[in-house]
């Protein structure tokens, strides 16, 4: 092993030693395409591609920690048109009637509209994941901004 991959190992373990493993996001579902993640404590406002994590509870899901995209922002056009969302004329997705395990799946957003001040509208990279399209906006303060690693 050469010095340099010694030492960026050694500066990888005490990164995380420091920050604590709270800081880690590994994602064991294809809600989004990527499996591990960091918080990111630089940069903590999210714009829209970032990833972000997500505190919630529903009827569908429970109380989990979600990982999703940022897909529309404060000031975007979100449309609604049949079950199918755009986002500035970007298509989104199609709110599912049913889920793939047979729940009951409501639309939250049903009617065009700009997305408010300190706002986000969140999605999985994944056709089944459970997102804004069933749990609507969300508050922005309440987003937690992660940097991607693979």
């Amino acid at each position: 092993m050469s010095l340099k991959s010694k030492i960026f190992i050694v500066l990888f373990i005490c990164f995380f030693l420091n920050l604590g493993m709270s800081s880690l996001v590994v994602v064991l579902t294809p809600s989004i395409d990527k499996v591990l993640l960091f918080v990111d404590f630089i940069d903590k406002k999210s714009e829209k591609n970032d990833y972000v994590s997500y505190n919630i509870n529903s009827k569908i899901i429970g109380k989990e920690r979600i990982t999703k995209k940022v897909a529309c922002v404060s000031g975007d056009l979100l449309s609604v048109v049949n079950r199918d969302y755009f986002c500035n004329g970007v298509f989104l997705g199609t709110a599912k009637k049913i889920s793939r395990n047979g729940v009951k799946l409501n639309m939250e957003i049903k009617e065009t509209t700009y997305i408010p001040e300190g706002y986000s509208y969140i999605k999985g990279t994944h056709i089944d994941s459970y997102d804004s399209r069933y749990f609507g906006l969300v508050k922005n303060e309440n987003l937690v901004k992660l940097i991607s690693i693979f």
